[in-house]
Order: structure tokens, then C-alpha cells, then sequence
């Protein structure tokens, strides 16, 4: 069973079963798209045995089902489950940022991928759009 914690608090019970289910659905239709589904690898069938193959397709087929379609439907449940009043999947979004602003960005996901926690949304948002103020040179970016 899926754990997660949101603000010392456990993900309510709807968000986890609905995670779960799309890593179990995942993993059950990799299986059965590869028992349906021939393939001649006369070359790899040499080299290996026929359960290396075997995992060897499943691991390519699953890795490319999960990072097209799973990955972003458990990230929309997890906001939601989160706090977030609205979440999409596969939109894009542009907007202006001066080039220090996208600097502090950068700065920012360093700092959390380093360890660091966030401050909130709102404080994160503020730090970042005072950075360089409004009146440097525009970049789009998405």
C-alpha cells in the first residue's frame, strides 16, 4: 500500500487508491501487451536467456507506458491530494521572466533538490518575481 504523508497528515484514502491502481494498471497492461504481442529478437535471443529476455521487454515496455502516462496522472492526483484546488495534464503554460528571475529559479529547484524545504507557494512565488524586479529584459519561457 501506497504511503504518503501531506503536512504530517495521511493522503485521504480516495488519492491513494487511486494512485495505486494506475501503478497497478500499468504493470497489468505491460504483461498483457507482451503476452499479445510477437516480437523476433534473433540477436538478443543469442545472447540471452529466454527470462532476461522476457524482463528485458517488460522493463522497456513499462519505463515507456509509465514516463508517458502515469507519471503525469499520479503527479495531478498528489497536488490534488496536496492541497491543489485545480490540476491539468500535458499543459503548457508561457510567461516572462527577466533573466535573474529565471536564475533564482534555477537556484530554487537547486536548493530543494539539495535538501532544502519550500517556504510555500506564495513565499517561493514572491522571492522569485522580486528577483531582478520588473524592469530587466523579458525572456518567454514555458
Amino acid at each position: 500500500m501506497l504511503a504518503y504523508s501531506v503536512q504530517g497528515n495521511e493522503m485521504e484514502e480516495k488519492y491513494r487508491l487511486m494512485i495505486a491502481a494506475e501503478f497497478l494498471g500499468c504493470i497489468k497492461n505491460t504483461i498483457e501487451r507482451l503476452d499479445n504481442e510477437e516480437t523476433n529478437r534473433p540477436f538478443h535471443a543469442a545472447l540471452l536467456s529466454s527470462e532476461a529476455l522476457f524482463w528485458s521487454r517488460f522493463e522497456r515496455s513499462f519505463s515507456t507506458s509509465f514516463g508517458q502516462r502515469v507519471i503525469e496522472k499520479v503527479a495531478k492526483e498528489a497536488a490534488l491530494a496536496g492541497g491543489a484546488t485545480e490540476a491539468s495534464n500535458g499543459k503548457a503554460t508561457t510567461c516572462s521572466l527577466t533573466l535573474e528571475q529565471l536564475a533564482a529559479v534555477d537556484a530554487h529547484i537547486a536548493a530543494l533538490r539539495g535538501g532544502s524545504s519550500s517556504k510555500g507557494w506564495e513565499t517561493d512565488l514572491a522571492e522569485v518575481k522580486a528577483a531582478g524586479g520588473a524592469t530587466g529584459a523579458k525572456q518567454a519561457t514555458r
